[in-house]
């Protein structure tokens, strides 16, 4: 805390289905069949890592991706930035 250091676990866990054709679509309109939609469970663990910056507030975030399916885009590390209001 001296460092302005703080981390956290986190869990997530849910589906992503029942989309409208509107949802299918690409942004340029066209209906996309690509979209997949189903009730598949998606599962995921991690930390993150908060770290109060003399530039402003920092966030590491490290996941470990415990159930999604073959055609899901996944991401294991997030980095992020953002300013601080006084």
């Amino acid at each position: 805390e001296q460092y302005g250091i703080k981390a956290a676990v986190f869990s997530d866990c849910g589906t992503a289905g029942l989309l409208d054709d509107v949802d299918r679509q690409s942004s340029a309109g066209v209906f996309d069949p690509n979209i997949r939609d189903n009730l598949g469970l998606r599962a995921s663990a991690g930390i993150s890592i908060d770290w109060k910056s003399p530039m402003g507030p920092i966030r590491f975030d490290f996941s470990k991706i415990l159930s999604k399916e073959d055609y899901d885009r996944t991401e294991t590390f997030r980095f992020s930035t953002s300013t601080r209001f006084q």
